[in-house]
């Protein structure tokens, strides 16, 4: 198992955790971690980057700015919360970094956050998993962002692919609303305006003989992937969102130009909802293999 690990410290890095939430199963994502100047990447994955190719890997959230009380007084630490299994493809280097695509996979339930941290720091102790560095959650130089277990499947820490995988998501969302990169993003970011997430999921399905199914995920390599939507077959577009800070906000859906849809400037006002736009294609195209992308204003 390949334990991929993002603080969400960057802006980028926060719309790769908002990524991983939204985008649907088999869906190609990729992180990118250091591994010259500074090694965020344990030699683990170094070592065996050529064998990885359909190894599971596990997506963990990292909140830096967690506190917990200990004898009466507040005690800083890194928290860990396991959201999404995913399946690694390939990866690339670029400049000092290393790229590492994978497939997103189902969600992740967990008993008990707190025994999975205690579990997770203690297998991981010899990897020089990243911790709190310094006292400082700002230091970077924290360890190691991406370790590799062969014949590893995670059972000790209670890591399971949720049963229902919409109450799973429910309840990650509920849990990343409370950290502070989530919440109180201008001081994290030093940037002049807060940032309201708005966390999102979307599922393509195509209406066949009266019943839903996902549509395909198609592949043009191990880097990129693509919906199949079949010309003149009937689609439906889901979209869930959960906007914790009740933010009015539009949503504007971008994809194809020949796509027919209902998504413009969608206006978001409440906290919660799950909609839907038809989609058709009137072309006449067989196939066409297509991206879709949400932006908030």
């Amino acid at each position: 198992m390949i334990y991929l690990f993002n603080s969400a410290y960057r802006i980028t890095y926060l719309k790769n955790v908002l990524n991983i939430l939204s985008l649907p199963d088999n869906y190609i994502n990729f992180v990118r971690y250091r591994f010259k100047d500074r090694i965020q990447i344990h030699d683990s994955v170094l070592d065996n980057i050529d064998m990885l190719k359909g190894q599971t890997i596990v997506f963990i959230f990292v909140d830096r700015f967690s506190e917990s009380i200990v004898n009466d007084k507040p005690e800083k630490k890194y928290k860990f919360y396991p959201i999404r299994f995913g399946e690694y493809t390939t990866s690339a280097e670029e400049n000092d970094q290393l790229q590492i695509y994978f497939k997103v996979k189902k969600f992740i339930s967990v008993n008990d956050i707190d025994d999975f941290n205690d579990n997770l720091i203690k297998k991981l102790q010899d990897y020089n998993l990243l911790k709190l560095t310094n006292n400082d959650p700002k230091e970077t130089n924290d360890g190691n962002y991406a370790i590799y277990i062969p014949n590893d499947n995670g059972t000790e820490l209670g890591l399971n692919e949720a049963v229902n995988q919409d109450d799973a998501w429910d309840k990650i969302t509920n849990q990343l609303k409370n950290t502070k990169v989530f919440h109180s993003s201008k001081e994290v970011f030093d940037e002049d305006e807060i940032i309201f997430p708005l966390f999102t999921k979307f599922r393509i399905k195509k209406i066949q003989d009266g019943r839903e199914i996902l549509a395909n995920v198609n592949y043009s390599d191990n880097k990129d992937s693509n919906i199949e939507l079949i010309s003149k077959e009937n689609y439906r577009l889901y979209l869930t969102y959960f906007n914790p800070f009740s933010r009015k906000t539009e949503i504007n859906l971008v994809t194809d130009s020949i796509i027919n849809h209902d998504f413009s400037k969608l206006k978001i006002e409440s906290e919660k909802d799950t909609i839907y736009t038809p989609l058709r294609i009137e072309t006449d195209g067989d196939v066409l293999n297509s991206k879709f992308a949400f932006f908030s204003e």
